[in-house]
């Protein structure tokens, strides 16, 4: 009994050192849907985050409109999904790579090693779904809300035209995340998941000036992107 509760011992403090690193940064590498008809990709795009602020525009009349958002070009997703085949979606992330050497294959199957490996990937799933604002015109786009403001004056209250969709999140496989919406079928529209931040931005050619910041390009996210219909 004092043997394998030591063996569970040192397995824990293997798998807690070697996670201290990779824990912390999601590293999603694709998202696909579960369909009646098999694995569907997203789409993969590029969104850039923006704040904008009515407060200027409106300020004769009072009326202040303000938020927060990242912004995908087009107004129509590529991915077209039908509701009723869409089951969930599978979050394809990086595998751990944990230094278990020296570590027997009955420590190795312990679930101090196991649990560990299964709750970084549930972790790294865990990217936000949200109901897209389609927006039309000579510039289309769609938008990943994330807060709005709407006011009279100094009466303001938050809004929520972009809904984040709650799932459950489960392990699938060593790389791989399951997010079930809780409630199917998905509603019509345009939706999107946002991964992490990019920070490769090649058509930048000048260095942004400490202190300033750019409302109109505060940074870049990959989305994942559908259409329910």
């Amino acid at each position: 009994m004092r043997f394998s509760f030591l063996l569970r011992a040192a397995a824990s403090a293997a798998v807690f050192s070697a996670l201290q690193g990779p824990v912390q940064a999601q590293q999603v590498t694709g998202v696909s849907a579960m369909t009646s008809h098999g694995e569907v990709p997203l789409e993969s795009s590029i969104g850039v985050s923006q704040a904008n602020s009515g407060l200027l525009k409106s300020s004769l009349i009072g009326v202040n409109k303000s938020g927060m958002f990242v912004e995908v070009s087009g107004d129509r997703s590529t991915v077209r999904l039908r509701a009723s085949d869409v089951q969930g979606f599978l979050v394809h992330v990086l595998s751990q790579q944990i230094d278990t050497k020296g570590l027997t294959p009955e420590q190795l199957a312990l679930p101090a090693i196991q649990d560990p490996l299964k709750a970084v990937v549930v972790m790294q799933g865990q990217i936000p779904l949200r109901l897209l604002v389609v927006k039309k015109g000579k510039a289309p786009a769609r938008q990943f809300v994330t807060l709005e403001v709407k006011g009279v004056l100094v009466f303001n209250h938050s809004t929520d035209p972009s809904p984040l969709i709650l799932a459950n999140v489960t392990y699938y496989d060593e790389r791989t995340a399951k997010v079930v919406p809780k409630v199917l079928p998905l509603l019509p529209g345009e939706y999107a998941f946002m991964a992490e931040e990019v920070h490769d931005q090649p058509d930048q050619r000048y260095a942004t000036p400490a202190g300033k910041v750019n409302t109109k390009d505060m940074g870049h996210y990959r989305m994942y992107c559908f259409a329910i219909e």
